[in-house]
């Protein structure tokens, strides 16, 4: 079976076919360009995840007491997540879970991520 419907205008054809590759070549560019958002998303989302890690650890022995730091990059951190959680949503399209915290793509249906254990966010 061909992919093509054929009109028996050669003509036509040639031009239905290329319509249906260039239609496919935007799709594949604009997945290509979420994926590059959701690494974009995730490695900020690590940078502020180690920036946090190290203002408790700082907080925690003493060496500041800066809690209003701490509280921001909390905030930022919700935010830079929510961002995430939607762009993954976006690339799975009706398709298994994305685990918004290791980007493990799921089984429909689980409830939990199978790989880091992380609660599987559902439309």
């Amino acid at each position: 079976m061909s992919m093509f419907q054929t009109s028996g205008n050669p003509f036509d054809d040639l031009r239905n076919m290329f319509d249906s590759a260039a239609q496919k070549t935007c799709e594949a560019f604009e997945n290509s360009k979420e994926y590059v958002e959701r690494a974009k998303l995730r490695s900020e989302l690590n940078e502020k995840y180690r920036q946090l890690g190290k203002a408790e650890f700082e907080y925690a022995v003493g060496e500041t007491d800066d809690t209003d730091a701490i509280d921001t990059l909390v905030a930022e951190i919700r935010e830079l997540r929510n961002a995430y959680v939607d762009i993954c949503k976006l690339l799975r399209r009706g398709e298994a879970p994305i685990c918004p915290r290791c980007a493990k793509q799921n089984v429909l249906g689980n409830s939990y991520c199978s790989d880091c254990g992380a609660r599987l966010y559902t439309d």
